[in-house]
């Protein structure tokens, strides 16, 4: 009896250990250029035989870590899944109209082009793109990130899709322009150089850290419609730089007003630097609140009349 249960506790072992391996999922390497969902375009090892043993017949799928190198280019023509990716300098991963689920993280050294606005493009993990990397959105697909963004000087074309952060706290870092950014429910910490030119918005809130620089570059009189923003980390700066723009009440450490037409603003503080520049105009619908040590400073290659309410109260300067 003691023999059988020992046995049963073995084989119970076994299931466990194999169920856990296959919770792993397999290590693929592209070895030809090819479709995703082909097992000739895959070997389980780094230059390996095409539909080596070990290869499923519809390439990786949910769970496995997937390569792509040796300067081939691979085509999703399926809805596609893995755990983490990783585009080596020089390859090329197309995904089309087709969604793409990263559990993982994605690393980019090669190319990662998004030629469709149709599918589900969803990166849960860090998105880093290295210096030779490229992240090409020119089919303007909506595009999910769940765990940020780093651009470590690689090529980032961000297309016209909506960027929604979303489902976990994350980070932007490195220069990074996108048009239209959705924050939900989350918080964004811009760590980086971070410009939108379209669209700032949804229900969660971004923060602007010691390193940030928030370049609005758009959004006309609407303003941001982000719930939060929260610029008072020492050293930040945003800029306002379209046409005629809402300044978001809030308080400011570095605040730039600059680019064309009136800038509106509100009951703002400002702890730092305040710059007026380029053709813009201020228009307040209340006095500023300036810090002790705050800046007001006027960048104009021509004549310019300040309002009383965009200067301190008890500013006795000349010139």
């Amino acid at each position: 009896m003691k023999i059988i249960k020992a046995v049963k506790i073995a084989a119970l072992l076994a299931v466990i250990l194999l169920g856990g391996n296959v919770a792993q999922g397999a290590t693929y390497y592209s070895v030809a250029t090819g479709n995703w969902a082909a097992a000739a375009t895959w070997s389980t090892t780094s230059g390996g035989t095409p539909g080596s043993v070990g290869v499923p017949a519809t390439g990786p799928v949910a769970g496995d870590l997937v390569n792509i190198e040796g300067g081939f280019t691979v085509t999703v023509g399926a809805t596609a899944a893995c755990a983490t990716l990783n585009i080596a300098s020089g390859s090329t991963l197309t995904l089309g109209a087709f969604g793409i689920t990263v559990s993982g993280a994605t690393t980019i050294n090669g190319t990662l082009t998004h030629n469709s606005a149709t599918g589900t493009k969803l990166y849960s993990g860090l998105v880093t793109i290295n210096s030779t990397g490229n992240w090409n959105n020119t089919g303007n697909s909506p595009i999910n990130f769940r765990g940020g963004v780093t651009n470590n000087s690689g090529t980032f074309t961000a297309g016209t899709g909506v960027y929604t952060f979303t489902t976990n706290a994350q980070a932007i870092s490195g220069t990074i322009s996108i048009p239209s950014v959705t924050v939900t429910t989350i918080t964004l910490t811009n760590n980086g150089t971070l410009t939108v030119v379209t669209a700032l918005a949804g229900t969660g809130g971004l923060t602007n850290s010691a390193t940030g620089t928030l370049n609005i570059g758009g959004l006309s009189t609407t303003g941001i419609s982000v719930s939060t923003l929260t610029a008072t980390a020492a050293g930040n700066t945003v800029n306002y730089t379209g046409a005629a723009q809402t300044v978001k009440q809030t308080t400011y450490v570095n605040l730039g007003l600059s680019g064309t037409g009136a800038k509106t603003t509100a009951a703002i503080t400002v702890n730092g630097v305040f710059d007026v520049g380029g053709a813009a105009t201020v228009v307040p619908s209340a006095a500023p609140t300036f810090g002790a040590a705050s800046t007001v400073q006027f960048s104009k290659t021509a004549a310019y009349t300040a309002t009383t309410t965009s200067l301190p109260t008890a500013f006795a300067g000349t010139g």
